[in-house]
C-alpha cells in the first residue's frame, strides 16, 4: 500500500495552486456599487456580503491548515481542516437554498432566509438559531458523498479521545516503558491521508459554489431590481 506521507509535498502543493485559485476571487469590500457602476439592490449587498465573508473564512483557514500540516501539528490541522468543511457545507446550503426561493419570488422570505444564515447563532435570545451543522454537512453530503465519513473521521482526532490525546501525541516502547511525546507514524499517515479531500477538497468546491451563486445572483438581482 502507498504511504500518503510520501505523497505530501505533492498534496500540499495542490493545495496551495487550489488556494491561489480563491484568492484571486477575494474582494477588499462590498460598496453599494459593482465594478459596472451598477447600484445593487439592497438584498443582493446583503447576498454579497454573505458569500465573500465566507470565502474570507475558508481561504483564512486553508492558509493556516497548509502551514499547520506542513509542520505536522496534529489536533490543530484536524480542527482547521475540519472547520473548512463546516464552512463549504455552509455555504453551500445557502446557495442552494437561495435557488430555491429566488424561483418563488417572494423577496421578504428571501430576506428572512438571508438573515438567518447571516445572524444564526446560539448565543443571543434576539438572533436566528444556528443551523445544526451536522444538517448542512448533509446537504454537502448529496453533492459530493464521502464528506461526511471524511468530517466524522476529522472529528475523532479533533475531540480529546484517544486518537485526539494519547494516540496522537506519543510514542511507546514497549521493551523499555518509555513513553516518547511526539506523533506516531500511524497519525501521521492518517494526517496524510484525510488532507487532500479535506483540506483541497473544501477549496476546489468552493470554486463550484461560487459558480453555483453567480447564475443564482443574476435571478436574484433582475427581481429585487424591478422591486
Amino acid at each position: 500500500m502507498d504511504d500518503p506521507t510520501e505523497k505530501r509535498p505533492q498534496q500540499i502543493e495542490a493545495a496551495k495552486q487550489a488556494l491561489e485559485q480563491l484568492e484571486v476571487l477575494k474582494v477588499d469590500e462590498i460598496t453599494p456599487y459593482q465594478d459596472d457602476g451598477k447600484r445593487r439592490p439592497l438584498l443582493v449587498w446583503k447576498v454579497d456580503a454573505f458569500i465573500y465573508a465566507t470565502l474570507a473564512r475558508l481561504i483564512d483557514l486553508g492558509e493556516i491548515s497548509i502551514e499547520l500540516w506542513q509542520h505536522e501539528k496534529i489536533t490543530s490541522t484536524f480542527l482547521h481542516a475540519r472547520a473548512m468543511i463546516e464552512t463549504i457545507a455552509c455555504l453551500h446550503a445557502f446557495v442552494e437554498g437561495l435557488a430555491t426561493k429566488v424561483e418563488v419570488s417572494d423577496l421578504k422570505e428571501i430576506d428572512e432566509y438571508v438573515k438567518q444564515y447571516t445572524f444564526g447563532q446560539r448565543l443571543g435570545e434576539n438572533y436566528p438559531q444556528a443551523i445544526n451543522v451536522l444538517t448542512l454537512i448533509g446537504h454537502l453530503e448529496k453533492l459530493q458523498p464521502g464528506f461526511r465519513t471524511t468530517y466524522d473521521r476529522l472529528s475523532e482526532v479533533c475531540h480529546p479521545n484517544y486518537w485526539g490525546n494519547i494516540g496522537g501525541y506519543t510514542q511507546l516502547s514497549d521493551s523499555e516503558y518509555i513513553v516518547r511525546f511526539k506523533p506516531d507514524k500511524v497519525i501521521i499517515s492518517f494526517m496524510d491521508s484525510e488532507m487532500p479531500v479535506a483540506l483541497t477538497g473544501s477549496l476546489l468546491l468552493m470554486r463550484i459554489v461560487l459558480s453555483n451563486y453567480s447564475e443564482v445572483r443574476s435571478k436574484l438581482f433582475e427581481l429585487a431590481d424591478r422591486e
